[in-house]
């Protein structure tokens, strides 16, 4: 069922939220973590104590690699087509899935509230990964931005797979 919730500050960030934009629809019965990008912690954080949480679940964590594999090939496509507004939609998607992706990973849900000290608090993380992603964040648009996107991807996919052989490991 479609409910109307209010975008709670924790994953309000100028990128993928306006002012404006203060309320979403979230179909609860039908969870789609990019639509709108974010939903799971909209509920998290409005307080809907019926929620299963993606974060620390591997299922979850894979899922979210495979909607970032599918977004890379869209956007390998749209930016070879020179397609501008479809590589700004596809890469706010992109972005908020790798954010998702990053956090999940560490077992939390996302907080953009303090995006900076959050990340610094995060174990598992690419090298400068709150600089890489303020460029990705602040220059969406460029080439370049992508690529860095692409690389922190990778980056991360390998921490998390090192982090769990590890704690496989040690059980």
């Amino acid at each position: 069922m479609k409910k109307l919730y209010q975008v709670p500050e924790e994953v309000t960030h100028s990128y993928f939220y306006s002012e404006l934009e203060d309320e979403v629809f979230i179909d609860d019965g039908n969870m789609d973590s990019l639509h709108p990008v974010f939903s799971y912690e909209i509920l998290y954080y409005t307080d809907d104590s019926h929620l299963v949480v993606p974060w620390g679940d591997p299922v979850s964590i894979r899922k979210a690699e495979g909607a970032l594999t599918e977004l890379r090939e869209k956007l390998n496509e749209a930016f070879s087509k020179r397609a501008s507004d479809e590589v700004k939609t596809l890469m706010k998607k992109a972005a908020a899935q790798f954010i998702m992706y990053l956090f999940w990973s560490n077992g939390k849900p996302v907080n953009l509230l303090r995006l900076k000290e959050e990340l610094q608090l995060l174990s598992i993380k690419p090298v400068n990964v709150a600089e890489r992603l303020d460029f990705v964040l602040t220059q969406p648009s460029l080439f370049h931005s992508y690529k860095q996107l692409d690389q922190l991807f990778i980056e991360q996919t390998k921490q998390y797979a090192k982090n769990q052989a590890l704690q496989k490991h040690r059980h």
